[in-house]
């Protein structure tokens, strides 16, 4: 026999063990494997053996049924699935072995093996000794002409697997939910909004029967603000108003610090329930109680309300992670509540600075008017008509427009005051002042005490034609009020007035003192003719 090379195999090792062959031909354990005239028997067998090995240790199911769905081959993986040995299950019906719920379930998939088709599929398979979720591989076994005569199989327990992807797929669902609520506490301050966000979000979340938001109006009261309901499980007409006394208070000592509860049967819990009257009410079986904490200076919290969820027709026992997600949900309908509440009093503070700054536009716009209006006649004081004398003059010149004044004063207002007093006196400067405004119809006109008994009157866009005419109107206005101002021996003199009229165009060649020189020179003259008369200026 060659000796082999250190490193080196010049024939292939099939085998591990002594096998029964080689131990009745008394050879050595290595004389057979590197022996290249070795039985082929031993190797088939050797490689048999091997291959038996690899299938035991596999932890899945490994089979061979035959096309009368009967087991030819099976590995020791069945005697921990099913507590059968694997030589007791050799000619065993599948349906017998695995049960027929199993069985029914995996039908349709065997036919199509035994069709012809690489099958793969998963399923949860209720076999008799207990739930797996499974992955199974079916391959059919074809004979010489093309036919079907049974097929392998392979199953694999993906029980902790698929409860991983499903426990990652819940925290996904979970974070998409408090995503879903935090979205629209971030797009809109409307708490009403965010509120039936937040119920319909956790509702399609858990697949529950009822989410309700209840909030404490006082302390001895509270109401259903927002609900989300399946049509199988309304709320009673009683239910949305909670009243007891200490009502905020006995809840708080349950939930002051955060404890969510998560009750499976209330029928059991709703004595320590400190809202257990609406949990009758409701005629709900299990709940989860989430509180709603605003903080409060000092490390105090104000219970704001409480989030709840309810089934209605089964009871429920609630898992870790839904509690957790309610928990979360409250603490940003806490931050919506605040946001809310800081919203109202900025509206308010906003409302009431409004109201402020209109009180004091009102305040400004009254003083305004008094520093334009004479306090005696309540028309236009003499500061008011320079200003809007000089600003109709650049007006006029810049749109090359006529611009009259009439300036008039009472006839004889001397006498009128030596007669009657100051105080009647006054009282005539006003009944002159209204009757002139009631003659001048053009907003745009302003009439004005000039100064003492004597007034103005600026009119924009109005030739002289047209200024003498409202002059008239004006002194004849004045003279039908037959207002007595003294009597002499051979008549009685009435009140009167005398007008001067001016125009002109504003121009680089003109003033505006021009134009009040001449109206007054206008004055003068009609004083001058014997008074009572409107005079045109040049």
């Amino acid at each position: 026999m060659t000796e082999a090379l250190p490193g080196k195999h010049n024939t292939p090792r099939f085998w591990n063990e002594i096998t029964p062959d080689s131990v009745d031909a008394n050879l050595p354990p290595t004389a057979w494997r590197h022996e290249a005239t070795v039985n082929k028997q031993i190797q088939v067998y050797a490689q048999l053996h091997l291959l038996q090995q690899l299938m035991d240790s596999l932890p899945a199911c490994i089979s061979y049924i035959d096309q009368n769905r009967c087991y030819q081959y099976a590995n020791t993986t069945y005697q921990t699935w099913f507590g059968i040995k694997p030589e007791d299950i050799y000619g065993q019906p599948l349906e017998k072995v695995i049960g027929a719920e199993a069985y029914q379930k995996a039908e349709a998939n065997i036919d199509r093996a035994l069709a012809g088709e690489n099958v793969v599929y998963e399923a949860v398979m209720p076999y008799a000794t207990g739930q797996r979720y499974v992955q199974a591989i079916l391959v059919p076994d074809f004979n010489l002409e093309g036919g079907v005569q049974g097929y392998f199989s392979l199953v694999q327990d993906i029980s902790d697997r698929k409860a991983a992807e499903n426990a990652l797929q819940r925290k996904a669902e979970r974070e998409h939910t408090l995503w879903q609520i935090t979205h629209k506490i971030r797009q809109t301050l409307d708490l009403q909004s965010i509120l039936a966000t937040a119920t319909e979000e956790v509702q399609r979340y858990l697949g529950v029967d009822r989410t309700l938001i209840f909030q404490f109006t006082s302390d001895h009261a509270g109401e259903i603000v927002q609900s989300t309901t399946q049509s199988n499980c309304p709320i009673a007409p009683d239910a949305w108003q909670w009243q007891a006394d200490g009502l905020r208070q006995l809840c708080h000592q349950h939930y002051a610090q955060g404890t969510v509860r998560a009750i499976p049967d209330l029928a059991t819990e709703v004595d320590d329930f400190c809202i257990n009257h609406w949990v009758e009410v409701t005629a709900a079986k299990s709940a989860i109680v989430v509180p709603i904490l605003q903080p409060q200076p000092k490390g105090a919290s104000n219970l704001w309300g409480l989030l709840i969820i309810q089934t209605c027709t089964t009871h429920r026992q609630w898992e870790p992670g839904e509690a957790e997600l309610l928990e979360q949900v409250a603490d940003q309908l806490a931050i919506a509540v605040q946001q809310a509440d800081l919203l109202a009093q900025v509206q308010s503070q906003a409302q009431q600075l409004i109201a402020t700054n209109q009180a004091l536009e009102q305040a400004n716009q009254q003083l305004n008017d008094l520093s334009h209006r004479d306090a005696l006649t309540q028309i236009a004081n003499r500061r008011y008509f320079d200003i809007v004398l000089q600003r109709e003059w650049k007006q006029m010149g810049r749109s090359r427009l006529p611009l009259s004044l009439i300036m008039f004063d009472v006839d004889y207002f001397k006498q009128f005051n030596d007669r009657h007093g100051h105080p009647a006196g006054d009282e005539c400067l006003v009944t002159v002042a209204q009757t002139s405004q009631r003659v001048i119809n053009r907003a745009t006109d302003v009439l004005a005490r000039y100064g003492g008994e004597e007034f103005a009157v600026i009119l924009p866009q109005t030739n002289l034609a047209g200024a003498a005419i409202l002059a008239e109107a004006i002194r004849t206005s004045i003279r039908n009020l037959n207002i007595v101002n003294f009597e002499t021996a051979t008549e009685t003199v009435h009140v009167t007035v005398s007008l001067g009229v001016a125009c002109q165009i504003p121009n680089r060649n003109t003033s505006l003192q021009t134009l009040i020189a001449a109206a007054d020179e206008a004055l003068y003259q009609a004083k001058q003719a014997g008074r009572d008369r409107t005079v045109c200026g040049e």
